[in-house]
């Protein structure tokens, strides 16, 4: 239970932070291109990067954001399937696919991970959560944009992104047994909650972007209930069966847990605005999905360690 308080106090600031984003966007007129290019190519590569250095290498677990990339991708194509099941459109049901292996790893995540492990272990969530963005720009982006991008196309987005050379150089680090700095620490705290404060309130700037908002029943079924429902599956099975087989401790379990009650990535309401692709369905998508991520934690918490 004090693991569960201790998150939502945590996290409760984050709806308010993407509240005032939200507000922003609709009094103000704040566009979200510049806060999403200071963010994604210099906030975050200076979170995870460290992140990823300070915590304890070992060879196993470079196979975590593989296993995250690989379940990413199958339930993307389960809920692609899914979705054309309930009786959705070729495109909605492309959309859906490409949401339900995004995840907000990032502003709603690291908040998450850092309330409930400690610096080595949330290196460990920031190393697995690689797959996510191994997935959006080696199958997600190929799901929307597959009339335009062609995969090496995809690949050289990959290359391009700055995350991915701060974390490899977090795991030199790491390997080679090389200490930051502790009078580094204040600095990468304020860093940290810039890219958490700027991060939801870009949240709630693409939300507030979108002047109307559709509920569509069968589309939110299918971007919401299936994507959740397989999630929380996939995670739980991760961590019953491939737990005891590579001698998971805690920590891996705790980073599978919070994997798989992660909400929407706001990215996902990016690209559905950029394509035309029934953006006023995916905003309702990620706010709901947002929602009912903090609940679904701490049921999952509840099960798995009481």
């Amino acid at each position: 239970m004090s693991v569960v308080l201790s998150v939502t106090s945590a996290l409760l600031p984050l709806y308010f932070f993407a509240l005032l984003g939200w507000i922003g966007a609709r009094k103000l007129s704040i566009e979200k291109t510049q806060i999403a290019t200071l963010v994604i190519y210099l906030l975050t590569p200076l979170v995870m990067g460290p992140a990823v250095a300070r915590m304890t290498f070992s060879i196993s677990r470079l196979g975590l954001p593989v296993l995250v990339l690989c379940l990413c991708t199958l339930i993307s194509f389960l809920s692609v399937r899914i979705a054309r099941v309930l009786g959705l459109r070729d495109d909605e049901s492309t959309v859906i696919g490409a949401a339900a292996g995004m995840a907000n790893s990032g502003y709603f995540g690291v908040p998450l991970a850092n309330a409930v492990l400690s610096p080595d272990q949330l290196g460990v969530y920031i190393l697995a959560i690689q797959g996510f963005m191994l997935h959006e720009n080696l199958v997600a982006l190929y799901l929307l944009f597959r009339t335009e991008l062609s995969p090496r196309e995809s690949v050289r987005r990959l290359f391009r992104m700055p995350t991915l050379w701060a974390v490899c150089l977090g795991i030199i680090i790491s390997a080679s047994g090389i200490t930051i700095p502790a009078s580094l620490t204040p600095v990468l705290v304020s860093i940290k909650e810039s890219y958490v404060v700027l991060g939801m309130m870009l949240l709630g700037v693409a939300l507030g972007s979108e002047h109307r908002l559709e509920w569509d029943g069968r589309f939110l079924i299918g971007a919401v209930g299936v994507r959740m429902a397989l999630w929380v599956v996939c995670a739980s099975l991760t961590v019953l069966v491939l737990g005891p087989l590579f001698g998971w401790g805690a920590c891996e379990r705790s980073v599978f847990l919070i994997i798989g009650t992660l909400p929407i990535a706001a990215n996902v309401l990016a690209y559905a605005s950029l394509l035309n692709l029934y953006p006023q369905k995916v905003v309702v998508a990620v706010l709901l999905s947002t929602l009912v991520a903090l609940p679904l934690y701490g049921a999952l918490n509840f099960l798995f360690v009481g």
